[in-house]
């Protein structure tokens, strides 16, 4: 009887394990906007984390670079390399007749971030 209970605890225990990690997909899934790519405000949101903590952090790590910009603020965009290796899309923008580059994180771009941030954070 004690090896039953064990075996159903155990069971209970991967079925808990496997629905939390089905749900953190969909909610990857879900912030992702229709090209299927992810922007740094909604990576920092996955990670728990600042955007500015985020960017800053991916520059140190050495996937984005510093860029200022016309109006004096930085931009911090990935690296040729890394855009070229398909983890990073950047897409330019407008808004108030100002035109700027924006950063995206494709779905290699999202599990490379997180695998690279939990191992910084271990």
């Amino acid at each position: 009887m004690r090896r039953y209970l064990a075996a159903l605890e155990r069971e209970q225990a991967l079925s808990n394990r496997s629905e939390s990690v089905k749900r953190k997909a969909d909610t990857r899934e879900a912030r992702a906007n229709a090209d299927g790519l992810t922007g740094m405000t909604e990576l920092a949101d996955i990670l728990h984390v600042d955007v500015r903590r985020l960017t800053s952090w991916l520059v140190e790590e050495k996937l984005f670079r510093k860029r200022p910009s016309r109006n004096g603020s930085r931009r911090h965009l990935p690296r040729k390399s890394v855009q070229d290796a398909g983890y990073f899309v950047v897409k330019v923008e407008s808004e108030n007749g100002w035109t700027f580059p924006v950063a995206y994180a494709t779905p290699r771009g999202v599990q490379l971030v997180i695998n690279r941030w939990r191992r910084s954070a271990a």
